[in-house]
């Protein structure tokens, strides 16, 4: 974990390089400063001969002030635009590792636990660039110059004052990460269940209030702030600790100082001028590790982060990525040769022993009722999952060494549940085929039956559909999915119940209109309803993970099995409504 942390650093030596310099310059004319007016004020107070005598420590009053200002900006310059670059790097390196990760292996956390993870998990590890590596660079360096400057007084001084300093820089930040760290993983891991909880309880926002509960869903929010406050206050009690102890060795370390050079004045070693440099270069030095305690205090929180992203990106893909790919071949034929598959090891098996062939151009339907594994085969096709056992192959290529891009170039899917952006109606288009003109974007509305309901929007096809499409119908949003699946422009298209949300008469106009316009490519259309069926080249039906029945329409009519059976409960639920009409 913590060679992962430096390992973000390493680009970035020279910025940490240039951070460092000038934190050592910032402390450095501070204790310049200081060390200076003490001098200053104690030889003026001796009345000298003539003001001449005063001109260097004026000037080196006037010279460490102004450079204090200026190394303490470029400080701040680089070290916050170091800090920043590392926190862009950590989130480009977090999400390239949890793409692959989607969306079989995030099933196992709650969307808000990943924002959590993204936003806060990440915001924290600038506390240990920022706050941790910086500060204890600055702070050993400059004990190097705090001994080499008390050295010419005595070298005692020099001794006693690193000593002292390398205690309060060691020891009470020691303490701090020993009373921080638990402290610090329990704010994480509360925070993260807060914000799991937060994102969940929008989501269902509608839900709540239509069962009168958002009183509840309010006590239980409150409880876990109030417990995240709890925390932080103890957290800021332990700042407050160590912030006492830290003043405390300060103004003892003086004293120590004072006791032991005020002989040295008495013997005629050092003038009593000098005993206010060693005064003030004491509490001077203090500034380098004054930010110990609290880097040492956030060292258990960024480390808790780590960990909790590290636990979230470490798990295997569940899905294969290889390294083949089609190349030039546009026509691929899809084979399914007695597959098998099951989400967990622990669940009966959803896909047991099927074998299909899908010829380029063939339209084929696979129905069944719900359960029977229909869905299932998407995620494996999409390379969301792997397979079991079997073959999966796509042209001459085994799915599993098929390239995940490659796979997607030539296989596309209008999901039963569509995800849109909170964006405009032609960019949610635009995903599928970002260089697609406008006249592609209308066309493939057209086709899916969705050009007439997005003339009528307010701004047409600029209009924002809102988070996840929520102004639009479900019908609606599974259109606008079947024509970014067709504007793909894919060998092989498929779609997972495009038309759960539509009535029977629109849901056979779609079906026809789709199957003129992939006339000449392959499609797989999974539905548990069978309107329109007619036009399939071959019908699949699928009970409890088994394949039961395969044929046309009117041969599976003919056969009297399961498609027979929800054929004729289907045509008793339209036959009423016929009636009714």
């Amino acid at each position: 974990m913590i060679r992962t942390l430096f390992r973000f650093i390493t680009p970035h030596k020279i910025e940490l390089s240039w951070a460092t310099l000038l934190g050592v310059l910032t402390v450095a004319s501070n204790i310049g400063l200081l060390a200076t007016s003490g001098y200053l004020i104690a030889s003026a107070a001796l009345r000298p001969s003539t003001v001449l005598l005063l001109w260097v420590p004026i000037v080196g009053v006037r010279f460490f002030g102004i450079a204090r200002a200026v190394f303490r900006y470029g400080e701040r310059y680089f070290s916050h635009d170091l800090t920043f670059r590392i926190l862009s790097n950590i989130r480009v390196w977090f999400y390239d590792r949890l793409e692959p990760l989607a969306p079989a292996r995030l099933n196992a956390f709650q969307s808000g636990d990943v924002l959590s993870s993204a936003v806060s998990d990440v915001d924290t590890m600038q506390d240990f660039y920022l706050r941790s590596v910086a500060p204890t660079l600055i702070a050993v360096l400059v004990m190097v110059i705090v001994y080499g400057l008390l050295s010419i007084f005595d070298y005692r001084l020099g001794l006693i004052q690193v000593l002292i300093l390398l205690v309060s820089g060691v020891g009470i930040p020691a303490l701090t990460y020993w009373l921080g760290n638990r402290l610090g993983t329990e704010i994480v891991k509360i925070r993260s269940e807060f914000s799991a909880d937060l994102v969940d309880s929008i989501q269902g926002m509608s839900d709540i209030l239509a069962f009168s509960q958002e009183q509840n869903v309010i006590e239980r929010l409150s409880g876990r702030q109030r417990m995240l406050v709890n925390k932080q206050m103890k957290m800021a009690s332990i700042g407050g600790l160590t912030g006492g102890l830290m003043t405390f060795f300060n103004h003892f370390s003086m004293w120590i100082l004072l006791l032991i050079a005020i002989p040295l004045v008495q013997m005629g070693k050092i003038s009593g001028v000098d005993l206010t440099v060693i005064a003030q270069t004491a509490l001077a030095s203090f500034e380098a590790i004054l930010p110990l305690p609290i880097a040492f205090q956030y060292l258990g929180r960024s480390f808790a982060s780590m960990r909790h992203l590290l636990n979230m990106i470490d798990a295997k893909p569940a899905v294969t990525n290889g390294d083949m790919h089609l190349g030039e071949q546009t026509s691929p034929e899809l084979v399914i040769n007695h597959l098998s598959f099951h989400y967990d090891s622990d669940r009966a098996p959803v896909i047991k022993d099927i074998s299909f062939t899908v010829p380029y151009g063939t339209h084929i339907a696979i129905v069944g009722p719900s359960g029977a594994g229909k869905s299932s085969i998407v995620q494996i096709l999409s390379k969301f999952y792997d397979y079991d056992s079997g073959s999966v192959r796509l042209g001459d290529i085994e799915l599993r060494s098929l390239s995940t891009e490659s796979a997607h170039q030539q296989i596309a899917v209008a999901p039963q549940s569509p995800h849109l952006f909170n964006t405009s109606v032609k960019e949610n288009l635009q995903l599928a085929n970002p260089d697609a003109p406008f006249e592609e974007i209308q066309n493939a509305c057209a086709v899916a039956l969705a050009d007439d309901f997005v003339q009528k929007l307010p701004e047409k096809y600029d209009t924002f559909v809102g988070e996840q499409g929520y102004k639009l119908s479900g019908g609606e949003r599974q259109r606008l999915a079947i024509a970014r699946a067709i504007l793909a422009n894919t060998a092989i298209s498929i779609f997972d119940e495009p038309t759960s949300g539509l009535d029977a008469l629109t849901e056979e106009q779609l079906l026809h209109s789709v199957h003129r316009a992939l006339e000449n490519k392959s499609m797989i259309w999974i539905t548990h309803r069978l309107t329109g069926l007619e036009v399939m080249d071959e019908i699949i039906v699928m009970n409890h993970g088994l394949i039961e029945e395969k044929g046309t329409h009117e041969e599976l009519l003919q056969q009297n099995g399961l498609y027979r059976q929800m054929w004729n409960i289907q045509q008793q639920m339209i036959r009423p409504s016929e009636i009714a009409i």
